[in-house]
């Protein structure tokens, strides 16, 4: 440990999640060229790259989602759900201030999603295998699902289309391109609660949303 600012990361961890966040680029990226020329890419390949994104960086995406999204319920005058996200938002700045949580601390973060859960509005079964959020935002579906597994969050937010199946469409090209910005920053920054606000400007919102319930 050499007092580095990154919330007590050792520089050995810090060039981890570098790394990390390199190869996650790096595979959005073919992930885009792959769907663009109709290749054999499924949004779980999607699932799986994000999976591998890295400790810090989940946090500094989710924290950046989750302001970013109850912004949009502020300007829509939904408090009631703004305000839950506001409450979600401390709780990631503290999950990642505590650099080394304890075992309390990650089951206390962890299930928190499951007490925001009502806003996803529940699951509904579309095959034998599968279920879907039937939120009509999918951007809540992601600051919910993304703090208890990012790619939960992140592949939904990317592909899942109103009738509840996941495609690859113009917008989700979109979605990836921003995705792989981010990680191209997230593999030069050094992972500071001031590198929180990276891709915030940018953040592809959903625009169109049925409300969920507060």
């Amino acid at each position: 440990m050499n007092g580095h600012p990154s919330a007590g990361m050792p520089d050995g961890w810090i060039e981890r999640e570098r790394a990390q966040a390199l190869h996650v680029r790096d595979a959005l990226h073919r992930i885009r060229k792959q769907v663009a020329v109709r290749g054999p890419v499924t949004p779980s390949d999607l699932s799986i790259q994000v999976r591998k994104s890295g400790h810090k960086c989940s946090h500094l995406f989710m924290w950046m989602a989750v302001r970013a999204v109850g912004g949009k319920y502020q300007l829509a005058h939904e408090h009631a759900v703004s305000a839950k996200l506001q409450v979600l938002g401390l709780a990631i700045e503290r999950y990642f201030r505590l650099g080394r949580p304890s075992w309390e601390e990650r089951e206390r973060f962890f299930t928190m999603g499951g007490r925001l859960g009502a806003l996803c509005g529940g699951y509904k079964r579309i095959s034998h295998y599968q279920s879907r959020h039937v939120c009509g935002d999918m951007d809540i579906v992601l600051c919910v699902d993304g703090i208890r597994s990012l790619d939960w969050g992140v592949t939904p937010w990317v592909c899942q289309r109103p009738d509840l199946r996941y495609r690859w469409t113009g917008e989700s090209m979109l979605r990836l391109a921003y995705l792989a910005d981010c990680w191209d920053a997230y593999s030069r920054c050094d992972f500071t609660w001031n590198d929180r606000f990276t891709g915030f400007s940018d953040f592809p919102l959903h625009p169109e949303y049925v409300r969920p319930r507060p």
